[in-house]
């Protein structure tokens, strides 16, 4: 004897068996096996030594990050299930090796320049990620100080007695160590 079903878009396990008449079949199980899935990202920025900036913990990676360029971003992920492999496929189509141990992967980027990724993942069974997330980590280029020296309600007339006040406003994205003014006066260091 023949039994034959046809189960259209099965997403959960479940149990069968036929019946025709009184012949009743034993119960059979259909185990569905989901490909490995990202449960969890985060990410450790590390930037570079003269920003004077901490690492940087992010516990959930958005899909868009900026970091100072000449950062290194440690990743580390979870999956659903144990894996057999995984790579960050970027978006130029090269790919990075992630270490994996168990359900964990991890992964070290150098942010030397933006870089869009998605993280790929293989089960023990051969089953693949689908439709990853694209992650961008997008640098931040640093950007040199800038100074104003301004004289205060300055008239455009220079002060008979040759006193002038001055302000100096200087800036920098990441903070500055020192601020030296040269004044000359009659050629000669005043």
């Amino acid at each position: 004897r023949r039994w034959s079903a046809v189960v259209a878009d099965v997403r959960e396990d479940f149990s069968w068996r036929f019946r025709r008449g009184g012949t009743v079949t034993d119960i059979g199980r259909v185990e569905v096996r989901q490909p490995p899935l990202l449960t969890r990202l985060s990410a450790v920025v590390q930037p570079p030594r003269y920003t004077g900036l901490p690492p940087q913990t992010v516990d959930r990676l958005p899909t868009l990050t900026e970091v100072p360029v000449g950062s290194r971003v440690l990743l580390r992920g979870t999956a659903s299930r144990d894996l057999a492999a995984g790579w960050l496929e970027r978006a130029d189509q090269d790919s990075l090796a992630l270490s994996v141990a168990g359900r964990e992967v991890a992964a070290t980027l150098a942010a030397d320049r933006a870089v869009s990724f998605a993280v790929r993942l293989r089960d023990e069974d051969g089953l693949e990620s689908r439709d990853p997330l694209t992650y961008c980590v997008s640098v931040l280029e640093d950007q040199p100080p800038a100074v104003l020296l301004a004289r205060p309600d300055d008239d455009g007339l220079l002060p008979l007695d040759g006193r002038l006040t001055l302000t100096v406003d200087a800036t920098d994205d990441y903070g500055l160590r020192d601020v030296r003014l040269l004044v000359l006066a009659g050629g000669e260091p005043a």
